[in-house]
């Protein structure tokens, strides 16, 4: 990569201030070369390889170290070697590639990818981080029962957009067969974080964790929540809240997490701000109490 690039992608994964590096990583894509197809790109996260496409925002945004930056913050302030990461919708692996070096050889990530053209990137990137022994692949989505299902690849959506709910809004370009699981069939407790990024199907696999759902050892989650494509499989968002109130009886602390920051809510705020703006894709930190 060019100099510049390599100071914006140090600057990014060096520095604690998130304001500043969207922007930057924004002028840096008009300055290089994002042609070629995916390439093996080093530096990310200090010291991680992965192969990513540079022609797309999101892979350019994992390059550059400026992708999920509050997310991230959140994991190297929670994990603690020994301790165990659930990724639900790893992808290309950036997020679980980060946790495994904060669990350490004591600690597990367990990652869950069934999209084939992702899971092929997945274990590829696993494959440069030889060093990374703690990290479990299931390719397989997560449900809250094992069976069969199909996922929809949709007309100009990116590798992370591929849903097990058809959406009204956008064209399916392809349709793929899976195979689901539930998340506490692969994994033992206790778990110290459960991360779902699974485009609509968080309330379902959440469902299929309930053996992980402790209350002695209750994991903070971190769920992507969107109204368009919870409808795909007929909830509304705010309905995964409620399960998780349901199941702890003490309830969660939620916080919002922007792009730059993590701004605490109660439930009558998230709800309002789920129904204002459903096609926003909205990640909500659930807290333990």
């Amino acid at each position: 990569m060019k100099t510049l690039a390599r100071l914006t992608q140090r600057f990014n994964y060096g520095f604690p201030w998130h304001h500043p590096k969207t922007g930057l990583v924004k002028r840096v894509g008009t300055k290089l070369d994002r042609t070629g197809g995916p390439r093996v790109i080093d530096g990310i996260a200090g010291s991680l390889k992965m192969k990513l496409d540079l022609a797309s925002d999101y892979e350019l945004a994992i390059a550059m170290n400026s992708y999920e930056m509050v997310i991230r913050s959140i994991m190297r302030r929670l994990l603690k070697p020994g301790d165990t990461f659930v990724d639900g919708g790893a992808n290309l692996g950036v997020l679980s590639l980060i946790a495994a070096t904060y669990v350490g050889p004591a600690g597990k990530v367990v990652s869950f990818e069934p999209q084939p053209a992702a899971l092929k990137r997945l274990r590829e990137n696993f494959a440069l981080n030889p060093q990374l022994t703690n990290i479990e692949l299931i390719d397989q989505g997560v449900w809250s029962e094992p069976g069969g299902f199909t996922m929809y690849h949709f007309e100009d959506d990116d590798i992370d957009g591929v849903s097990m709910g058809k959406r009204s809004d956008m064209a399916v370009a392809q349709e793929i067969p899976i195979t689901t699981t539930r998340i506490d069939a692969k994994v033992q407790a206790p778990v110290r974080l459960i991360k779902l990024d699974v485009e609509g199907a968080e309330l379902a696999a959440l469902q299929g964790s309930t053996g992980l759902l402790q209350p002695d050892a209750m994991p903070h989650i971190i769920a992507e929540l969107k109204g368009i494509t919870a409808q795909a499989f007929g909830y509304d968002p705010i309905e995964v809240v409620d399960f998780l109130n349901d199941t702890h009886g003490p309830g969660f602390a939620l916080t919002l997490l922007k792009t730059r920051r993590g701004v605490p809510m109660d439930y009558d705020q998230i709800k309002q701000v789920l129904k204002d703006e459903p096609n926003k894709t909205l990640n909500v930190h659930f807290a333990p109490r």
